[in-house]
Order: C-alpha cells, then structure tokens, then sequence
C-alpha cells in the first residue's frame, strides 16, 4: 500500500497543529508541566513524521530532525522540579 503526497501533506498539518498549542503556552513565562510534556510528545512524533519522509525530501527531513532534536534537548534540561 502506498501513501500519496497529499496523505503527507495532511499529517504535517495536523502534526504542524499539535506543535502550535504547547508552543504558544511554553512561552509564558511559567508553563505548565503539561505543556512541556506535550511538547516533547508532539516533537518526538514530529521527528519520528520526518524520519519517514526522508526519502521523498531528504535535505529537509534532516534539518526538521536536527531541529527537532535540539528543540526536544531545550525541552528536557530546561526542566526544573520544583
């Protein structure tokens, strides 16, 4: 069974929408714990989208994957328990 691009097209949407909600709350200046879990749930799922996408454009699921990573890393030590 093959996937056509515009299957793709619709998951980067709806993966693109997930990132927004924890994104626009991890900006404030206290987030919640919910949001950086989220957060790292929505980028893991990213990266894992992306690595499946590598063979149709590989430039750019290396650099969302490279920014992914360093974007999940920011997530996980800027984690303080308080």
């Amino acid at each position: 069974m093959s996937i056509d691009f515009t299957v793709w097209g619709s998951v980067h949407l709806v993966v693109g929408a997930a990132v927004l909600l924890p994104g626009v709350v991890l900006l404030r200046h206290d987030p919640p714990g919910w949001a950086r879990f989220n957060g790292m749930l929505v980028v893991g799922l990213c990266i894992i989208v992306q690595l499946v996408w590598l063979p149709a454009q590989p430039i750019w699921s290396i650099l969302m994957v490279v920014l992914g990573v360093v974007v999940l890393r920011a997530l996980v030590l800027t984690w303080d328990d308080e």
